[in-house]
């Protein structure tokens, strides 16, 4: 991906490094999680890319050291999951190994069966605790050894777990604290996401059945467009008889709201050549553009619901688009990125929103995913993004 040049390139390479020295010096002390989304083994991609971005070999060794202890760590995971448990960890153990670091354990044939099984006996389609975490895995395994039957298995599986309406292709979520069911419009959890892994997974395995479940996924999704009076284009979700909620707002982030369903649409679009979908994806993220922090929803500057996944999302939106208000959305919240970093210099970084505002240091809630963030505006490495379905 294209780097883009703004007034804070060099404020951008301070900030990196700061929050890298942040992270290290919290090892030993506040960093015992070791899974993809909240410890170890995703502050490991996030160290290691900042040491590509910045030509330390310092923070690739850093990184490499941070992966192995997680490696270690696989026998106590929770479970396998891919946000919180071993398949996480072997997901970005195996995207380092295909970026060159070939000091780490390969022997995992054996537990591709396990993951596999596993996969293939859950409802939960869930990026971070179901079938899509898995398929992801089994993506990235692909490019080393063939696993398209594995892939084939999962898309039958989600598919088999999907309901035909009038309105398009959809699936029944259900809340884990409330156990309601309804449709979820976030690209964390909800329809979004599954059209984006089917769109991921087309060009593997492509079909006239995958095809068709691509193009009603994302007619389900449009068919629930708010009126143009509206600020946004999507609620955050649908109820389970298929009435919009009595609140129509969402806000701007990668896990909920329109600038998430906007890449979910357009990957469909580009993967099925749709171009119906991608000047959908076109026109609503063109709205958002016109939205501030005040109308925003955002309080932090996280990858998953701050300011960091946005300016990565348009950065990336940027790079298919060419267009100037997109290029303006991303230097506005690059902009709002260094108005929300602590002042107090005895405060590194930034706080985030978490029942009030703390320091945190993981990929997706912390100072990892803005290092994320900020390394692929300077060197264009955005590959690791495929673990948050872009």
């Amino acid at each position: 991906m294209k780097t883009v040049k703004t007034k804070y390139d060099k404020d951008i390479i301070l900030l990196i490094d700061e929050l890298c020295q942040r992270i290290i010096s919290q090892e030993s002390h506040s960093l015992q999680n070791m899974s993809l989304i909240s410890g170890h083994a995703g502050i490991a991609i996030s160290l290691y890319h900042a040491g590509i971005a910045l030509q330390n070999k310092s923070y690739i060794k850093i990184a490499i050291r941070f992966l192995k202890k997680t490696l270690s760590n696989i026998p106590v995971l929770p479970n396998s999951s891919f946000g919180f448990g071993a398949s996480g960890v072997l997901w970005v153990n195996q995207y380092l190994q295909n970026h060159g670091i070939d000091k780490l354990p390969n022997d995992v044939e054996e537990i591709d069966e396990y993951f596999l099984d596993r996969a293939c006996n859950i409802s939960d389609y869930d990026i971070f605790n179901g079938i899509i975490g898995y398929g992801l895995y089994f993506l990235i395994r692909h490019q080393v050894c063939d696993k398209k039957y594995a892939i084939k298995l999962l898309a039958k599986r989600l598919l088999d777990l999907s309901v035909v309406t009038d309105f398009g292709r959809t699936w029944i979520y259900i809340d884990p604290n409330t156990e309601n069911k309804y449709h979820n419009m976030g690209l964390a959890h909800g329809i979004p996401s599954v059209l984006a892994f089917l769109s991921k997974i087309y060009p593997v395995i492509p079909s006239k059945q995958l095809k068709t479940a691509i193009n009603e996924t994302a007619q389900f999704i449009c068919s629930f467009e708010n009126s143009s009076d509206h600020i946004n284009f999507f609620p955050l979700f649908i109820e389970f008889d298929f009435k919009k909620p009595n609140n129509l707002a969402s806000r701007l982030a990668w896990c909920y709201g329109d600038v998430g369903v906007a890449y979910a649409l357009l990957q469909a679009g580009i993967s099925i050549n749709e171009k119906r979908w991608i000047e959908k994806s076109y026109q609503i993220i063109l709205k958002t553009t016109k939205r501030k922090l005040d109308t925003s929803g955002v309080k932090d500057v996280s990858i998953c619901h701050g300011v960091a996944g946005l300016i990565h999302l348009y950065h990336k939106f940027y790079q298919y688009f060419d267009s100037p208000e997109i290029l303006s959305a991303v230097e506005y919240w690059l902009e709002m990125l260094f108005v929300m970093k602590n002042k107090d210099e005895n405060l590194k970084g930034f706080d985030f929103f978490d029942e009030g505002l703390v320091e945190r240091f993981d990929i997706l809630e912390g100072h990892a995913g803005v290092i994320l963030a900020l390394t692929t505006l300077i060197s264009g490495n955005n590959d690791w993004d495929a673990m948050l379905l872009l």
